[in-house]
């Protein structure tokens, strides 16, 4: 078997494919600037700190987790043709932040209301995530997009809600076990120079309240309703009147024995 385009080389595949040119002393600057960003809030140590920023000079504009993701996470769906399947779903990312001023391209830059983003990736896990984005995610009453506006005038702008949540998104499925991330993982692909990565720490706070499918077993997205969901689901099943009734029942229970106190009708 002739494998045309090894691991260490689909970075440089990509770039040049996607991109006419890219100025390298930028590209050199901005890797620099998030390292030293990375490195000061404790997301990078050691010689973590080296490799990080070789691979991404290597992988620019993309975070390298943007390639590794795509490539040995879902490309390892049978469904899912390695490099023409990465270069399909980056074109489309490129083509979808066009009007960006970010300076890196990270997971959570994923545009999931994109039709074609969002159907090239869920060909692959299943119809039944339409629905599921759209309700934690890209819908107006998405938990995702009330967490981007509780987080604040100040944070507002970045709308970390949705960055995280499809930072987690991404990071939730493969053809294997591999499943999910680690909060530092995901603060890499979702925070921003410009926010203290403790922010996040409290926006996934906010996730594990407001979403549907995010597992209460870790950092992944499921098919299956968590326990949000589910007491949202029973509270939507009792009416009005049955909370009434239940109220007068409970007055006549506590208040009406012996010598009455109040009145209950």
């Amino acid at each position: 078997i002739y494998t045309p385009v090894q691991e260490d080389e689909i970075e440089l595949v990509i770039k040049r494919r996607l991109f006419q040119e890219i100025n390298e002393s930028d590209a050199k600057r901005i890797v620099d600037e998030f390292v030293t960003y990375a490195e000061r809030e404790g997301l990078l140590s050691g010689e973590d700190v080296i490799r990080y920023r070789e691979r991404f000079i290597k992988s620019y504009p993309f975070q390298p987790e943007v390639i590794d993701v795509l490539y040995k996470r879902w490309g390892s769906f049978p469904t899912f043709q390695r490099t023409r399947g990465v270069l399909r779903l980056l074109s489309l990312l490129i083509y979808s932040m066009r009007d960006s001023q970010n300076p890196y391209i990270r997971l959570g830059d994923f545009d999931l209301k994109n039709d074609e983003i969002r159907t090239e990736l869920i060909k692959h896990i299943g119809m039944e995530y339409d629905s599921i984005i759209a309700s934690d995610i890209t819908s107006q009453n998405a938990g995702a997009r009330k967490v981007d506006m509780e987080m604040g005038d100040a944070y507002r702008p970045y709308r970390l809600g949705t960055v995280t949540a499809t930072t987690i998104f991404m990071l939730s499925f493969s053809g294997g076990p591999e499943k999910g991330g680690t909060i530092k993982e995901i603060k890499l692909s979702s925070t921003h120079p410009d926010v203290p990565s403790s922010v996040i720490d409290s926006v996934l706070n906010k996730l594990k309240e407001k979403l549907f499918y995010l597992s209460d077993e870790g950092w992944f997205f499921t098919n299956q309703p968590n326990l949000n969901r589910i007491l949202v689901t029973k509270e939507e099943g009792i009416s009005d009147p049955i909370v009434v009734e239940q109220e007068r029942e409970l007055l006549k229970k506590f208040l009406s024995t012996g010598k009455p106190r109040f009145s209950t009708y």
